[in-house]
């Protein structure tokens, strides 16, 4: 197809484009550890596989057409071997020759219609995995820290960029406009073109990118020197349902390949995270569809290390698992007692593996923090859970702490006390260890953090108590420092302990353009009868934005924070829980007063409902008894004595 002109383009996107909101759905990842096929010969009847190594995922060595145009190791521990055209070659092409079961490589499965492709599916021992989303809550949920762009400061209208857009600079991006990290080219360097908020109709208007022509497709290289384990984006389907999105490594092989299917003239959030590291993206509309992207996010610079504490609500963590162990993120199955966290590991050890575990490539280091604390569910009494520091230049360490509740929360501690100022690479964790079951058995675990003796009653643990954000956008609430509304939600302290609280998560919307904020208000107060009451002390702080983007009303941008405190200590009391509020107001720098602390309301409340307080007439109220503010509180709870 011939390039379209800038005149050309502007007259079928002027009645074709559209935007419209979706939701996506939550998954877990798996650890890498993926092999390759490698292939010899030539047509249906002679092609052969002649081994299976564990070396770089699905490259092709030597294969003729029409046995397969690709093919990789997906994230469902399979390979899939591709043809652009259904004609069940692939199937009576291998059949006869692959005998997967006797090398013990997998199982030879039956050929499948995948849009227009024909896929092999052959069951193997790859472990890679690529999980999608299309629910954007969800997404910045499993994601990690993300850095946003929105191209919202393009030129009007249609542009024509050149053949790369990136930070450097281009004929639509003045340089240090864009964030670092990637560029977007176009197929056979193809242009790039700039289509304006408002440029194109629909409810939701985005600022786009993507190729001038509808002959070619996207291509998005991250170029950072930090590795990429999330994306996310907006993308716009034209004139076919189908858009392909394929995932590549930093070597350019490919690690997974998506048919994404939406309605036409729409713009929908698609997302992945990946456990290896993703080096290039290819979106492409298919039958010559054209495809253009925004609101676009990946991972931040300087994220991709992993540090205690391990809490699975905004990390993605790569689990080594061996000897048959098992390990995924899932929502809480007994969100009760000293862990009432969204999300936990789930362990299972196969019968009869006294010594099947998971390692976390974490760092690790031993000079002021010896003791670990965690979370562990097991369905076993007296069940010995083993905690291994490993790797680099020290040889391996261990402790062993034997479980003394059954079917449900227990907080247990490893003291590493005797150790000297020594460094590790990762960590080992062993449930049941050292143990021969006749049976599976599924443990829990959680919030793994590493702390310091100090503390009163004996050293304190790592605990937390949040409200996430849920799948509905339910709403917010005013707590502007420059309003005469704020609001506050409670925090419930635990019969015999003290909570220091030292870090505050929260969701806040402001309006639309841009006006993220700068400035946060933190207020604590005791409680009186179910609303705030005496003020304990206050302290102003700087939010760190972790993402931005915007909210499911494009009124709003969407803005999740994170907050450093002066440590601040919640007196609990010996016989009974105690309740205490917490206050957020946040400050922009254009003194917005139409700021508001997201809430949820199609969830249980935690505690009491969020409460807001009136300048006007000096009180406090409950506004909705189904409202809860989206926050998350961290910081160690400490025995009373």
């Amino acid at each position: 197809m011939k390039k379209i002109t800038l005149v050309f383009l502007f007259c079928i996107c002027a009645v074709g484009f559209g935007q419209a909101q979706v939701e996506m759905k939550k998954s877990n990842p798996a650890v890498s550890n993926s092999s390759k096929i490698i292939f010899e010969g030539g047509d249906s009847k002679t092609a052969n596989v002649v081994s299976l190594t564990g070396e770089s995922r699905g490259l092709v060595k030597s294969i003729s057409a029409p046995i397969a145009s690709r093919a990789i190791i997906n994230s469902q521990n399979q390979t899939r071997l591709f043809n652009d055209t259904y004609n069940n070659e692939l199937l009576t092409g291998f059949s006869g020759y692959l005998d997967y079961t006797t090398n013990n490589y997998g199982t030879l499965n039956t050929s499948i219609r995948d849009g227009n492709r024909e896929t092999l599916v052959i069951n193997s021992s790859g472990r890679m995995a690529v999980t999608t989303y299309t629910d954007l809550a969800t997404f910045q949920g499993d994601a990690g820290v993300l850095v946003a762009e929105d191209f919202s400061n393009g030129p009007a209208d249609f542009t024509i960029c050149g053949s790369v857009i990136s930070s450097a600079g281009d004929g639509c991006f003045p340089a240090g406009e864009l964030v670092d990290g990637f560029d977007s080219q176009v197929s056979n360097t193809g242009d790039v073109i700039f289509i304006g908020n408002g440029s194109i109709p629909g409810p939701n208007p985005l600022d786009l990118v993507g190729p001038a022509s509808f002959a070619e497709y996207a291509i998005i290289n991250f170029t950072g020197s930090d590795d990429v384990f999330s994306v996310g984006m907006e993308i716009w389907n034209n004139l076919d349902v189908d858009t392909d999105f394929r995932v590549y490594d930093g070597g350019g092989i490919l690690l997974d390949s998506f048919i994404i299917n939406n309605a036409t003239n729409t713009s929908n959030f698609f997302g992945i995270v990946s456990t290896d590291a993703i080096g290039r993206i290819e979106v492409e509309g298919l039958n010559g569809s054209g495809e253009l992207f925004g609101a676009f996010t990946f991972t931040a610079p300087g994220s991709g290390a992993l540090a205690f504490p391990l809490t699975f609500e905004a990390q993605v963590v790569p689990f080594n698992d061996f000897n048959g162990s098992a390990t995924q993120v899932i929502s809480n199955p007994d969100a009760t007692g000293v862990n009432t966290s969204a999300n936990v590991a789930e362990n299972v050890v196969p019968a009869n593996a006294a010594f099947a575990g998971v390692n976390i490539v974490i760092p690790v280091d031993l000079t002021d923090d010896k003791f670990f604390s965690m979370n562990v569910w097991s369905p076993l009494t007296d069940t010995p859970i083993l905690l291994k520091l490993e790797g680099g230049p020290n040889p391996p360490i261990e402790r062993q702490v034997n479980m003394t509740t059954t079917g449900a929360w227990e907080e247990i501690v490893f003291d590493f006390s005797s150790e000297g100022a020594i460094t590790f690479d990762s960590a080992t964790l062993f449930m049941n260890f050292n143990t021969i079951d006749p049976a599976n058995q599924t443990y829990y675990w959680d919030n793994l953090d590493q702390m310091n003796s100090a503390g009163g009653g004996g050293g304190g643990m790592a605990c937390s108590q949040e409200n996430p954000l849920s799948a509905a956008a339910g709403g917010g609430l005013g707590s502007s420092v420059d309003s005469d509304f704020k609001t506050a939600s409670d925090i419930v302290v635990t019969a015999g302990e003290d909570f220091t609280i030292d870090t505050i998560d929260a969701y806040f919307l402001t309006f639309a353009p841009s006006d993220p904020p700068t400035t946060a208000i933190i207020a604590y107060y005791e409680d009186a009868g179910g609303l705030p009451g005496a003020l304990l002390g206050t302290e102003t702080v700087v939010p760190t934005i972790v993402s931005a983007q915007p909210w499911a009303n494009p009124v709003a941008d969407q803005y999740e924070t994170t907050m450093s405190v002066t440590p601040f200590t919640f007196a609990g009391d010996a016989g009974s829980d105690t309740t205490y509020w917490i206050e957020i107001s946040m400050g922009t720098a254009t003194n917005q007063a139409t700021v508001f602390w997201e809430n949820t309301n199609d969830t249980p409340v935690v505690g009491n409902p969020a409460a807001q307080f009136d300048g006007t007439a000096g009180t406090w109220a409950i506004p909705d008894p189904i409202n809860e503010t989206v926050y998350s509180y961290e910081g160690e709870c400490t025995p009373i004595g």
